[in-house]
């Protein structure tokens, strides 16, 4: 392999290892429900794209999307926040998210925009779905009684 072949892989390695740390990585469950505006267990009823975002994306497959996608969960328990049926939250694309598959359940540690009110979530501001999600519920049941 060539010397300009190698640095190629090396950075197109790098950006991969390095595209989903979050400056909050090692907070705790109190710490990451309490900058959270809404916390939610919520199972996925359907997920759409931006139409700016599904524009690009035909010009330029290759190119990761930027906007939200928007995802309308069922709640399931409520931990910060009133509760509601429903509720839909953006998922951002800047940085890290998750698939949000339909019919899965998500812990979901939603902020809110504080120019428009929407809320929106990543994998940055605390989300974690199926397989660690159990983690965090005894935490936040204490949470939400003690508040």
């Amino acid at each position: 392999m060539t010397h300009p072949a190698r640095l190629l892989l090396l950075c197109a390695l790098a950006t991969q290892a390095s595209a989903c740390m979050c400056s909050g990585d090692n907070r705790s469950v109190e710490e990451t429900y309490l900058r959270s505006s809404r916390v939610f267990l919520g199972v996925v009823e359907r997920s759409w794209t931006d139409d700016i975002a599904v524009f690009v994306a035909r010009f330029r497959p290759a190119q990761r999307l930027l906007g939200n996608r928007h995802v309308n969960f069922q709640i399931q328990e409520s931990f910060r926040g009133p509760h509601q049926e429903r509720l839909t939250v953006a998922a951002t694309y800047a940085g890290c998210t998750f698939a949000f598959l339909s019919g899965e359940l998500y812990l979901v540690y939603a902020q809110s925009n504080p120019e428009t009110g929407e809320l929106y979530t990543s994998a940055c501001t605390g989300t974690l779905d199926p397989p660690r999600l159990e983690e965090h519920l005894p935490a936040l049941r204490v949470l939400k009684r003690s508040r």
